[in-house]
C-alpha cells in the first residue's frame, strides 16, 4: 500500500514519520526509495499536470498540491546527494512552483472578468447617439484650415453645385 501510495499517487507523507521509517526498517525503506527513483521521478512533473488539469475553481490551490510539494520536498531530502535523481526533484519543484503561479494567475483573470461588466450591442449604440450628438465645434473646422470663418461648412463647396 505504501509502495502504491507513493509511486502511483506521489504520496511520500508517510516518508516524513520517523517512527514508521524504523518501523519500515532501513532495507524496505532502500528499497522503496529506489523504486521511486526509477519510477516516481521521472513522472512527477506529467502527475503535477495532470493534477493541475482536474482542479476547480473551489479548490484551495496550496492545500490541492500539498502532498505533492510535500513529497518533493521529502525526496529533495533522501536524495539531496544523488546528483541522477536531484535533476528529477527539482524541475518538479520548479514545474509546482510555476503551476500553482499560473492557476492563480488565471484565477485573478476570471476575477476581474466577473466584475468588468459585459457590453452590448445596445451600449454601442449609446456611444454612437453621444457621438453623433455632440455638437461640432468651430475650433474643429479651423484646425483643418485656420482661415474659415466659423460659418463655413465643410459641404459648401458640393453644396455650390448644384
Amino acid at each position: 500500500m505504501l509502495r502504491e501510495n507513493l509511486n502511483n499517487d506521489g504520496d511520500g507523507s508517510f516518508l516524513r514519520n520517523d517512527a514508521l521509517q524504523n518501523l519500515l526498517g532501513i532495507e524496505f525503506l532502500a528499497q522503496l526509495l529506489s523504486e521511486a527513483r526509477d519510477e516516481l521521478l521521472p513522472r512527477l512533473v506529467d502527475m503535477i499536470s495532470e493534477r493541475a488539469r482536474d482542479i476547480s475553481t473551489d479548490d484551495d490551490v496550496d492545500e490541492y498540491f500539498d502532498d505533492l510539494a510535500s513529497t518533493i520536498y521529502i525526496l529533495e531530502e533522501f536524495f539531496k546527494d544523488d546528483e541522477d535523481s536531484m535533476p528529477f526533484v527539482d524541475d518538479a519543484d520548479s514545474y509546482l512552483r510555476d503551476t500553482i503561479s499560473e492557476i492563480r494567475i488565471k484565477r485573478e483573470e476570471l476575477e476581474l472578468e466577473k466584475e468588468e461588466p459585459e457590453r452590448d450591442d445596445d451600449d454601442r449604440d449609446d456611444d454612437y447617439e453621444y457621438y453623433r450628438s455632440s455638437p461640432s465645434t468651430p475650433s474643429a473646422s479651423r484646425a483643418v484650415n485656420p482661415f474659415a470663418p466659423d460659418d463655413v461648412s465643410i459641404f459648401d463647396d458640393i453644396d455650390e453645385g448644384d
